[in-house]
């Protein structure tokens, strides 16, 4: 959450009179009276250059045929009765002023549907609209294959705009003012396609899943579902909301079971004014309940010129669920701009936006917020949540979280959120526990003493090994390092699907190997640190379908073991085509143990075919879900390190090649190289310096921060022949210094007439 500031944000939407050249109607009966656009002539063949435009809105022989130029309205005259299909052939560059669909006297036919096919002219696949482009369709219209892309323009008249499967894009804005823009396939819309609800609404097809991706919605009007079905499946994602014309009462109503949420990206501007007692805002409400609505991006409110003086109290509700069915408020914006409330004495607070979507007025606090309380830790693989209480301070604005791998010191600052609760997927590494503690800050920016320590440790196992994470998206994008899996080979490899899912498994999404994409290469894998001696179970469900066996399709499943440099030891491998001789679903897994010199464990998926087949052969695929790696027992972190030099150098008690009188565990405490003579470099140093009138021997050393079964202890001995042990009586502690991430520079002394003999001992547990 960022302080408020004053921003003065002015948007108006100013609808253009539609101008065109002229009306043209489309006549497939030249000279003869009526336009014969009937079903005896379905698939009717519409370009706009073949002289089939008519100028007289009889079809008679009083008119011009003509072609399409800048800027006309196109009429479409059904006669008869049924379903009329018209084939889009032609559009050239010309701007079309309008698109007008009615019955003609008699007709009881309508437009079953536009559409463009594969075989026909691409040259121009847009559908250019001139300024004050209108759709007005007096019968349903369906918009088919292959259209194209929209631009600007306005949907009037008393039926739907239907968006079919494989059907145009909407690439500007679509200004809804009659009925109903109806979208059957989520793929005809994208973030550039926005909608201006204008007393028509924005449907989308019950029974759909998936993400609905728009672009800005403006307006007052519902989005809801159209026929059977629901939407409790859909989430529809904004570019943000456009309601600022001056009135304060828009309404963007959720009102068919969808969840909304504002694109990260986003910016959306509302209004609020105060009259007389009343307070308005526009607002935007998810109506139904179980769903949710997603605050985020950039939001700018504005009060109007003219509203009351505010006070302390005055609030607005910008954003509603329907708290009574356990919808649910989520995330919050990076950014919030409020006005100037008017008086010095008072400011706005943002604290409830994101609970209950609500901005106050509140009076001027400068005091410190008080530390937050309740911080719970829970860790995921890769991944810890964090979740805390609301402060009570109406002033405050926003937390940061602190994170360490040290309870009491180290702690840096990893977020700014404006919500009591936080996920941290910054680098997080297996086996290691972390601190976290958040304190809160109000708009002076003042910020607050920090919470209590919440610490949690982080468990092993694979990043997205069910392949739910949006880094593996449906519609063809390849596994990448954001999801934790490396994809090599074909970039079109793998993919993300519902269909592909294991039928028990709670997940919605699986992944496919294709098998029309022949190459050696294609695979997909996640490494992990390891030791040698450790055991490993990697489990993974499979469906094997039967063309991809027949396509000569094989997938491999692999333990690879890799030493410090990356390098390839060995492998375990099992071939799943052959281990798993069904087409359904089955489990499989390989139990294996890593080998002298390991340092990475990889889990590896490997397929290929021998042929390349069609794109279009659903069933040449192999498909995997739920993939698990699990171990019996964890390496320890001189284990880890030992394995991470290339070599296999010893045991804790060896002297590797080097022979610099280091055994390899004074190397990991020091942190010395084993592979090389660093001695001189890494044992402790001391001086000799005067102090209150004595002189006193100053013993410098390493020490790791990282492992909490090293011990470290500077003795002392008088005499080595006599006295029976190395004591610490007569050692002072300096000072330490922090030098790395995970090392620290130690100081000690000693009065140089209290022993003749120093040393540094190193155990570990």
């Amino acid at each position: 959450m960022k302080r408020s500031t004053v921003t003065t944000i002015a948007a108006l939407f100013c609808a253009a009179a539609a101008s065109h050249a002229a009306d043209l109607y489309l006549d497939l009966n030249g000279a003869s009276a009526g336009f014969d656009v009937n079903t005896n002539n379905s698939p009717i063949e519409v370009n706009f250059t073949n002289l089939i435009w008519n100028t007289d809105s009889t079809g008679g022989a009083g008119g011009a045929i003509t072609n399409v130029s800048d800027g006309d309205i196109l009429h479409f005259g059904l006669e008869g009765g049924g379903g009329i299909l018209f084939n889009w052939t032609y559009y050239t560059n010309a701007t079309v002023g309008g698109i007008h669909t009615y019955q003609t006297a008699g007709s009881t036919a309508n437009i079953s549907r536009f559409q463009k096919t594969n075989s026909e002219n691409s040259e121009f696949q847009t559908i250019q609209w001139a300024p004050g482009a209108f759709f007005d369709s007096e019968k349903e219209c369906s918009l088919w294959w292959l259209l194209g892309t929209f631009g600007d323009f306005e949907k009037v008249g008393e039926k739907w705009l239907i968006f079919s499967d494989g059907g145009p894009k909407v690439n500007g804005t679509c200004t809804i003012s009659q009925n109903n823009i109806i979208v059957k396939d989520l793929n005809t819309v994208d973030s550039n396609s926005s909608f201006k609800l204008n007393g028509g609404q924005f449907r989308i097809q019950g029974g759909l899943s998936g993400t609905a991706n728009v672009g800005i919605l403006s307006g007052s009007g519902k989005v809801r579902q159209d026929g059977a079905g629901n939407l409790w499946n859909i989430d529809v994602n904004s570019m943000g909301v456009n309601m600022t014309n001056g009135v304060a009462t828009d309404l963007i109503d959720f009102d068919a079971g969808a969840s909304f949420a504002l694109n990260p990206s986003s910016v959306s501007d509302m209004e609020v004014t105060k009259m007389g007692a009343t307070n308005y805002s526009d607002q935007i409400w998810v109506r139904w309940g179980s769903q949710t609505m997603t605050q985020a991006g950039t939001l700018n409110v504005e009060l109007l010129p003219g509203s009351e003086p505010l006070a302390d109290g005055d609030t607005f509700e910008l954003f509603r669920i329907n708290h009574a069915q356990n919808a649910t408020m989520l995330g919050s914006f990076d950014t919030i701009n409020l006005p100037d409330p008017g008086d010095p004495g008072l400011i706005w607070s943002s604290a409830l936006l994101s609970s209950s979507g609500t901005i106050s007025v509140v009076t001027a606090d400068t005091n410190a917020p008080s530390a937050p309380t309740g911080l719970v830790a829970v860790s995921n693989i890769y991944t810890v949540s964090l979740d805390w209480d609301d402060n009570s301070e109406l002033t405050v604005t926003g937390y940061k979280v602190y994170r360490s791998e040290t309870s009491g010191s180290g702690f840096v600052e990893i977020a700014d959120v404006g919500i009591s609760e936080y996920t941290d997927t910054t680098t997080l590494a297996d086996d290691i526990t972390y601190y976290y503690q958040v304190s809160a800050y109000n708009f002076v920016p003042a910020e607050g003493d920090p919470s209590a320590e919440a610490s949690t440790t982080v468990p092993f196992g694979l990043r997205n090994g069910d392949f739910e994470l949006p880094a593996l998206v449906s519609g063809g994008t390849t596994i990448d390092a954001n999801g934790d899996w490396t994809q090599d080979g074909s970039q079109q490899g793998i993919q993300k699907s519902t269909w592909a899912s294991e039928p028990e498994a709670v997940e919605e999404q699986g992944a496919w190997m294709k098998g029309w994409n022949k190459s050696a290469t294609n695979s997909f894998y996640q490494d992990k640190a390891t030791a040698a001696g450790i055991e490993y179970n990697l489990d993974a469900g499979f469906k094997v379908q039967d063309n991809f066996r027949a396509n000569g399709g094989q997938v491999e499943m692999a333990l690879v073991w890799l030493d410090g440099g990356s390098a390839e030891i060995s492998r375990d491998s099992l071939d799943i085509d052959a281990a798993i001789s069904t087409n359904a679903w089955a489990h499989t897994n390989i139990v294996a143990t890593a080998p002298a010199g390991s340092a990475m464990v990889r889990a590896l998926f490997h397929w290929t075919t021998t042929t390349n087949a069609g794109t279009g052969s659903g069933n040449q695929s192999c498909m995997v879900d739920n993939v698990t790696l699990t171990r019996d027992s964890a390496p320890s972190p001189y284990d880890v390190w030992a394995g991470g030099w290339g070599v296999d150098i010893g045991g804790p008690n060896d002297d590797f090649v080097d022979n610099d009188g280091m055994d390899n565990l004074l190397e990991y405490a020091l942190d010395g190289n084993p592979t090389a003579d660093d001695a001189g470099d890494k044992l402790p140093v001391f001086t000799v310096a005067e102090d209150g009138g004595s002189d006193w021997f100053y013993y410098v050393h390493n020490e790791r921060t990282d492992d909490s079964s090293l011990a470290y202890a500077v003795k002392l001995k008088g005499n080595l022949a006599i006295d029976p042990e190395w004591v610490t009586n007569g050692v002072e502690f300096v000072d330490e210094v922090a030098i790395t991430n995970n090392f620290k520079s130690v100081t000690n002394r000693t009065d140089i007439g209290d022993a003749e003999f120093i040393r540094l001992e190193v155990q570990q547990d």
